[in-house]
C-alpha cells in the first residue's frame, strides 16, 4: 500500500501519478472484499490462502524485475498493482477464518489467538515500512 506509491513519486516526481498508484492499490481491495468471502468459502481457506500468496508473491516479484530489466510502463505497473490487490484480500479472509480451527487444537481462547493474530500483523506493517526505507546516500565532502 505505501511502497508502490513511494516508487511512483521517487520515479516520476508527479503527486497525480501517485495518487492513481494508490487508487490502484486500494479500489482492487473493495472489489475483491465483495467477493473474496464467496471465493474462499468456495475453494477453502488453505487452498484459497496459499493461490493467494503464490499470485500475489509473483506479481510483486514482477514489479522490480521488469523495471530493472526490459522497463515497466507506468500503465503495466497499475494493472500488475490491481491485480495484486484484488488477488491479494481474499488470502487475508482465508487467513483469519483459519484462526478458529488453528485456536482450538493448540487450546488458546479464540480471544487470545484472534489478538496474537491482530497484533503481530498490525506490528509488522507498523514496522515494515521505516525499516523498509533504503538508506539515505552517505554524505560526501567536497
Amino acid at each position: 500500500m505505501l511502497a508502490v506509491p513511494w516508487f511512483v513519486l521517487e520515479t516520476t516526481g508527479s503527486a497525480a501519478l501517485t495518487g492513481m498508484a494508490a487508487f490502484a492499490s486500494t479500489l482492487p481491495i473493495v472489489i475483491s472484499a465483495a467477493f473474496g468471502g464467496t471465493l474462499v468459502d468456495l475453494i477453502g481457506f488453505r487452498r484459497a490462502g496459499v493461490l493467494s500468496d503464490v499470485a500475489s508473491g509473483l506479481i510483486v516479484i514482477a514489479i522490480p524485475a521488469l523495471f530493472l530489466t526490459t522497463g515497466l510502463s507506468f500503465p503495466v505497473l497499475l494493472a500488475l498493482v490491481f491485480v495484486r490487490w484484488l488477488t491479494a484480500t481474499p488470502g487475508e479472509t482465508a487467513r483469519k477464518a483459519m484462526v478458529p480451527d488453528l485456536a482450538e487444537p493448540a487450546r488458546v481462547k479464540i480471544e487470545r489467538a484472534t489478538a496474537a493474530y491482530d497484533g503481530v500483523n498490525r506490528g509488522a506493517r507498523m514496522v515494515g515500512a521505516p525499516v523498509g526505507e533504503p538508506a539515505p546516500p552517505p554524505r560526501t565532502r567536497h
